[in-house]
């Protein structure tokens, strides 16, 4: 399995622990199965980290259908897939959303209208895969 996020938040008062796991280089995604097996180690790995004072609520969970995206491992694993990225202003821009068809030694290449921009890994803030839905 592959750690992909942990998102420590607070959810109507209540303080949230969200551990998404993901199967490595699988395309089949978890199952509910793999996600009840991972939460037995999960919660005392974080049981030991004690993330908040007090109470709190684990969630463990796949990424979903808008997966964000850390590495260069994850933009090579999804090439052909679109992506939205919220990035540092590169030429006046910051929010970008396009084809991954690519990636580079530091970076990632997204086709946006035919035109494909080099996008260095640091500079993204954020990115996640872009849901498509079809009729």
């Amino acid at each position: 399995m592959e750690l992909v996020e942990v998102e420590l938040l607070t959810v109507s008062g209540q303080a949230v622990v969200r551990v998404y796991l993901d199967l490595q280089a699988d395309d089949s995604g978890m199952t509910i199965d793999a996600l009840a097996s991972a939460n037995a180690w999960v919660d005392p790995l974080v049981e030991a980290i004690d993330p908040y004072p007090g109470a709190y609520t684990l969630e463990v969970s796949s990424p979903g259908i808008n997966r964000p995206l850390r590495t260069l491992g994850h933009f090579q694993r999804f090439t052909g897939e679109t992506a939205k990225l919220r990035t540092e202003a590169i030429n006046g821009r910051s929010n970008w959303t396009g084809e991954i068809v690519g990636t580079t030694d530091d970076g990632i290449l997204l086709m946006i209208e035919n035109q494909t921009y080099e996008i260095a890994l640091e500079k993204i803030k954020k990115a996640h895969l872009q849901a498509s839905y079809f009729m």
